[in-house]
């Protein structure tokens, strides 16, 4: 498992994630599993699960979106992703729920469907 880099919370521009986030951090460097640990955190409108419960070929922000579940890889990325589910609930949930408009869908052929924008 891959050990997330130390996050310098000090820093002013981290303040505003400084709760939950250096709780979880000590969580994840302490050894626990980065989606068990943001599944700690009450009130978030998605369960985090391992990237490997995402089928091969399905896309993400679809996954999300009809499953209710975030797959979430070891690292700082996921780390600060989880964090703005947690921080920006309201506003990650409809990221994942949009649709594009009609023109769009008959005009996009690229992703054969598998795309989230379908």
């Amino acid at each position: 498992m891959p050990v997330m880099q130390p996050i310098q919370w000090e820093q002013p521009w981290l303040q505003p994630w400084r709760e939950p986030g250096e709780r979880l951090a000590d969580a994840v460097a302490a050894g626990m599993p980065l989606p068990q640990a943001l599944n700690t955190v009450q009130g978030v409108p998605v369960r985090f699960v391992p990237q490997s419960e995402l089928p091969e070929g399905e896309a993400y922000e679809r996954f999300i979106f009809s499953t209710g579940q975030c797959p979430t890889r070891e690292g700082l990325h996921d780390f600060f992703n989880g964090l703005c589910w947690i921080r920006f609930p309201e506003t990650k949930r409809s990221s994942t729920s949009c649709r594009p408009p009609k023109s769009h869908r008959r005009a996009c052929r690229t992703c054969a469907g598998r795309c989230a924008m379908h």
